[in-house]
C-alpha cells in the first residue's frame, strides 16, 4: 500500500512540475516529443516497471502466502529486462553516452563497457532502495533529505516558484 501512495505522488508531482516548467520556461524543454522530455518519461515508466516487479513479489508474499516472494533468479530476470528497456530507450531517444564525466579526470570514454557498469548500478541501486525500504520504510527519510536538497538547487538556480512548489510536495 506505501509503494502505491509513492507511485501516486510520483506521477502527480512529475506532471504537475512538468505542467508548471511548460508553462513557465517552454524553451527549456523544448516540446512533448524533445529528447529532454521524452527522457523524462522513459525515467518514470522506468521507475514504474522496477515498481511492477516490486508489486509481483509482494503479491506472491501476500496473496499466495509465500514468505519468500518471487524467487530471486526470477526478479533479477525481470529487473535485467526493465534495465534494458530503459538503455535501449535512451540510446533510441539519443540521450545516451556511453561518456562518464569525472570531476578529476575529465570525461572518460567507456564504450562498450559502460553496459555492464549501467546494469551493475542500476539493479544495484534498485536493489539498495528495496533493501533500505525493507528496513521499517527508511527510504522515506532518505528520499526526504535527498529531495531536499533538490529543492535548494531548484531555488539557488532562481527557479524559486518550483522550489517552493516541491517543499509544498
Amino acid at each position: 500500500m506505501g509503494g502505491l501512495t509513492f507511485y501516486l505522488g510520483v506521477l502527480v508531482g512529475v506532471v504537475l512540475g512538468y505542467t508548471v516548467l511548460a508553462l513557465s520556461v517552454p524553451s527549456l524543454l523544448g516540446g512533448w516529443l524533445s529528447g529532454t522530455s521524452v527522457s523524462l518519461f522513459i525515467g518514470v515508466l522506468t521507475a514504474y516497471a522496477f515498481g511492477l516487479v516490486g508489486f509481483v513479489d509482494d503479491y506472491i508474499k501476500v496473496v499466495k502466502k509465500r514468505n519468500l516472494g518471487l524467487m530471486a533468479r526470477y526478479k533479477i530476470v525481470m529487473q535485467v529486462v526493465v534495465a534494458t528497456a530503459f538503455l535501449v530507450g535512451m540510446q533510441l531517444n539519443g540521450t545516451l553516452s556511453t561518456a562518464l564525466s569525472l570531476p578529476i579526470f575529465g570525461r572518460l570514454e567507456l564504450g562498450y563497457w559502460f553496459y555492464p557498469l549501467a546494469y551493475i548500478l542500476i539493479i544495484g541501486f534498485v536493489n539498495a532502495v528495496n533493501l533500505t525500504d525493507g528496513l521499517d520504510g527508511l527510504s522515506s527519510s532518505v528520499t526526504f533529505v535527498a529531495m531536499l536538497g533538490y529543492m535548494t538547487i531548484a531555488t539557488l538556480l532562481g527557479y524559486h516558484t518550483m522550489g517552493i512548489f516541491g517543499a509544498a510536495l
